[in-house]
């Protein structure tokens, strides 16, 4: 009787799938080829062909990781003559703190916003664009910008900050970095040059100030 009960038993069931449960997406990572060009065009201070990268449809936000932007930033040091490295100011402050273990444990990047917070606006309190602890805050273009104005991409600066949603913003930090570089270069005669050249470029400063419609394009000041 016990064998009968047994094979008159429905067969057991699976537990029903629960189709609200949420899935974890994969990072978008933009392709490999497209990345490898962008990364040589704005390395190469072309604006052409990161125009033509932009265009022809990079997304921004899949191609800029902080990864990326670090990469680039070592990068533009490595690749720079000497005359040009010392001009990098930011970057060779960078690093100096990491020798001398200041910040220790934190990435170039966080390193960097702590310079640019503390001792770019003296005046102001502002927060560090690259604090680790918001790792996760997408970069945009504005992100770009500041590194072509530090690694001196001079037609880079202009090419992002005319395409730059915040033209004003961006043009004042361009301005506080060309004075900055300058006031933190060797004073001689050697540099007397380049620091007269940075000084230059900040006159831009009161131009964006004045500016009244936002979209005034760099190389008509």
């Amino acid at each position: 009787m016990a064998d009968t009960d047994e094979a008159q038993q429905p067969p057991p069931t699976e537990p029903a799938k629960d189709d609200t449960a949420v899935v974890p997406m994969e990072p978008i990572v933009a392709d490999p080829s497209t990345s490898a060009a962008m990364e040589k065009a704005l390395l190469a201070d072309d604006a052409d062909a990161v125009q033509k990268e932009l265009d022809g449809g990079l997304e921004l936000s899949e191609y800029l990781t902080r990864e990326t932007l670090e990469k680039l930033y070592k990068q533009a040091l490595e690749d720079a003559t000497a005359e040009q490295k010392e001009s990098m100011v930011y970057t060779n402050m960078v690093n100096k703190f990491i020798e001398d273990g200041k910040y220790e444990g934190h990435s170039f990047l966080h390193i960097l916003g702590e310079i640019m917070s503390h001792d770019l606006i003296e005046d102001y309190e502002i927060p560090n664009l690259y604090d680790d602890k918001k790792a996760d805050r997408p970069l945009e273009l504005h992100d770009l910008f500041i590194w072509a104005a530090i690694t001196g991409r001079t037609k880079l600066t202009k090419l992002f900050w005319n395409i730059d949603s915040d033209q004003i913003v961006s043009g004042l930090i361009a301005c506080m970095m060309f004075t900055f570089t300058a006031k933190h270069l060797p004073d001689d005669i050697y540099h007397a040059d380049l620091r007269e050249d940075l000084f230059k470029l900040s006159i831009f400063e009161p131009a964006c100030l004045f500016s009244t419609n936002g979209n005034q394009e760099l190389n008509q000041l």
